[in-house]
């Protein structure tokens, strides 16, 4: 166990040079479809040139609110 902000926490800890594994499965092991979509949706868009760079968004967003970026 590690000790954490709030206590002991029972997650287990791994050498920082073990690769991550991050999977769209659940425990079952079928993906998620909507998830499977999204991912597709956004590939797609990426190859017709739909999309727009997030620090463009964001700026847009920061100036709507009048917010310092």
């Amino acid at each position: 166990m590690t000790t954490c902000q709030r206590g002991v926490s029972n997650m287990p800890t791994f050498p920082v040079s073990m690769p991550a594994t991050i999977t769209t499965a659940d425990v079952t092991g079928h993906t998620n479809e909507w998830q499977t979509a999204r991912i597709r949706a956004g590939v797609s868009a990426a190859r017709d040139g739909k999309i727009v760079p997030a620090d463009e968004v964001f700026a847009a967003i920061a100036s709507k609110h009048d917010w310092p970026r």
